[in-house]
């Protein structure tokens, strides 16, 4: 037996890459999205770094500490916010429980997650050989740029600086234009207690949604310019009978108390409300840091979407008959999965607790476009930022594709040509095993190149970001006007999805 013999049949088990395939070296900067930050710079400082899951656990337990935490102990000993119905209770609020329970302990777990699968998806593209030796240089400088960028400061301060001012005009402006009591917020009426404050704002705030849910009945039955008309004479004939009333009521009024005025008109006492200490912590330290969690994570995003623009440039080596169906680059589809993580935890503490929140306290209708629009958008939109990306490689794929099958064509006809000649004049007597296993295994070859997918996405991943898209607006199934068994197929289904 000659030495290439005897090497033949480990050849045929493992089929060996071409040398000039494989990069001479790894590079000397490794990827990562989060190693480094401003995040893990604050939290290592105090020795709680982000590899072990003891370091997860304490950076979940001090956010939620930090958080919801001090927000009950406010709401329990100093603003009194403990108890009462929903809305002015803060432990009967369904956003905060899927805010700072669920969502940001998500964030933090999805850090770990996909901090590890970008690594190493980063690092496959080395290992798999479709980076050219001569292109090492430039994947370096990528990774050392990718190392200065999640290193910058400044995009952190811009994220900081968001959050703060969204968590201002989350907070202000509603608790000025509500006329519902929220645990934010601490009623004061002259003269009068906080329960009669209270009390006085409660009858209020019922008297609004009860007319507001009439004029939205009424306005369903009329359409367009009937329904315009119909509004107008609404408001013309309000606005008379308040002058009439407030010239009737001026007239016997002379010479009486305010408040005697009041009363006799009907009107509530004025109510006027202010931040309490819960409020002021939620506007200035918990919606903060919410927000910042998720802005920093669209920043992140956003670096590894340019480190895929950067792969897709260099003329990667790609082969339409690797296994993955994806020209050896597989694995990018796979990594894009795994931020179905990310969008599980901003659907629970962004659109979830949102919409949850309009519906549960507020009573707000679906039909308002406040409602359905954010979890419209979000649906569609969640799926494909992590999908769209994955087009810059469609060119490189389709060339590779396209060279392969008209390589493919080119041989196949020669050898169907021959097997043809062979298979009219071959005896009875003689086996055609052989070439009709070639016949099979040229096919075979065919049909993989004709399933190259020319976008390295495939619908099981689609359908997985799409399942953890749905299962962050779980909650809200509570809330459709559902049959129970309708709701209850729903849950199951989506558990078992997951």
């Amino acid at each position: 037996m000659t030495e290439g013999e005897a090497q033949r049949p480990s050849e045929e088990r493992f089929p060996p890459r071409p040398p000039q395939h494989l990069p001479p070296s790894p590079t000397r900067v490794a990827f990562s999205l989060f190693e480094g930050d401003l995040v893990n710079r604050i939290f290592s400082s105090f020795g709680i770094h982000g590899r072990r899951a003891v370091d997860l656990i304490a950076r979940i337990l001090i956010l939620i500490s930090v958080t919801w935490g001090v927000l009950a102990v406010l709401a329990v000993f100093v603003s009194k916010v403990a108890h009462g119905p929903a809305g002015e209770n803060f432990f009967l609020d369904f956003a905060a429980y899927l805010q700072l329970l669920i969502g940001l302990p998500l964030f933090v777990i999805a850090e770990r997650v996909i901090g590890e699968h970008t690594r190493e998806a980063a690092g496959y593209f080395l290992a798999a050989g479709v980076i050219p030796p001569e292109e090492l240089p430039t994947i370096e400088a990528t990774n050392r740029k990718v190392e200065q960028l999640r290193k910058w400061i400044v995009p952190d301060l811009v994220c900081l600086a968001l959050a703060v001012v969204l968590a201002l005009v989350t907070i202000l402006p509603k608790e000025e234009s509500s006329v519902c009591i929220s645990w934010h917020t601490t009623p004061r009426e002259a003269g009068a207690s906080l329960a009669t404050a209270k009390e006085h704002l409660r009858a209020e705030c019922e008297e609004r949604r009860t007319q507001a849910e009439k004029d939205r009945e009424a306005g369903k039955k009329l359409k367009g310019p009937e329904r315009e008309l119909q509004e107008a004479a609404q408001e013309l004939k309000s606005a008379a009978g308040e002058l009439r009333a407030s010239v009737r009521d001026g007239k016997r009024s002379e010479g009486k108390p305010a408040d005697e005025q009041a009363k006799a008109k009907g009107a509530h006492p004025e109510v006027t409300k202010k931040l309490n200490f819960a409020g002021w912590w939620t506007m200035l330290v918990t919606l903060p840091i919410l927000n910042y969690w998720w802005l920093r994570w669209i920043w992140k995003i956003a670096l590894w979407s340019w480190f895929l623009y950067r792969m897709s440039r260099v003329p990667l080596i790609l082969v339409p008959t690797h296994p993955d169906a994806t020209g050896g680059i597989g694995f990018v589809s796979d990594v894009q999965t795994k931020f179905g993580l990310a969008i599980l935890a901003f659907g629970i503490s962004n659109i979830a607790s949102t919409v949850g929140y309009e519906l549960s306290i507020e009573h707000a209708p679906w039909s308002l476009h406040t409602v359905w629009g954010p979890l419209v958008f979000f649906v569609i939109g969640a799926p494909l930022v992590f999908t769209l990306p994955l087009f810059m490689f469609t060119k490189q794929l389709y060339r590779v594709k396209k060279r392969a099958r008209e390589e493919l064509y080119e041989r196949m006809g020669d050898r169907a040509r021959i097997f043809e000649d062979r298979w009219r004049k071959v005896e009875p007597s003689v086996s055609f095993n052989a070439e009709l296993l070639q016949w099979h295994q040229l096919r075979t070859l065919y049909e993989h190149v004709e399933k190259m997918r020319i976008v390295p996405f495939d619908l099981r991943s689609f359908a997985e970001l799409l399942v953890q898209t749905l299962g962050a607006l779980v909650p809200l199934l509570g809330y459709l006007n559902l049959p129970e068994p309708v709701l209850n197929v729903l849950e199951h289904g989506t558990k078992m999805l997951h």
